[in-house]
């Protein structure tokens, strides 16, 4: 399977856990990949009830419909480091980028959550399941001839 989401950095700060991601512009948003809020709610049910602070004020299950697809991870991310701990409670993260510092399409996550190990294995099930959910997406297929100089008439 050809990966579409890169992870380009992990780190552990203070009492956080930490990931930088590449994902490519034709996958950006959930709107962009059909059947994902489905999928997502079936196999996370329970992510439905998370809280999330949007511009919007919207639920998270609302927000499936129309968010940024690393913001997705993110709850996918708190939903499973929830279920292997047990003792973890009120688990927050962020979702941010700024493309006039870091490259286009490079996302940061944030996660309030220490556990190294818990988080590794959280994070590589998330994006086990991210990839399965995008494997059929496909880029844009340009199939037009390029030319260099002017725009033809």
């Amino acid at each position: 399977m050809n990966k579409c989401i890169n992870i380009k950095k992990v780190w552990f700060g203070h009492g956080t856990s930490n990931v930088i991601l590449e994902i490519p512009e034709y996958l950006t948003n959930t709107c962009q990949i059909p059947g994902i809020k489905k999928s997502v709610l079936e196999a996370f049910p329970s992510i439905q009830h998370h809280h999330c602070h949007n511009d919007n004020g919207f639920s998270f299950e609302d927000e499936l419909d129309n968010t940024e697809l690393a913001h997705l991870l993110e709850h996918i991310l708190i939903e499973l480091i929830s279920e292997k701990d047990i003792n973890s409670d009120n688990i927050i993260g962020w979702t941010k980028w700024n493309w006039k510092i870091n490259p286009y399409w490079h996302y940061e996550i944030e996660i309030g959550y220490p556990n190294k190990t818990v988080f590794l294995s959280a994070l590589s099930e998330t994006f086990k399941f991210m990839e399965s959910l995008v494997s059929e997406v496909s880029a844009p297929h340009f199939s037009g001839e390029l030319v260099s100089g002017k725009i033809p008439a």
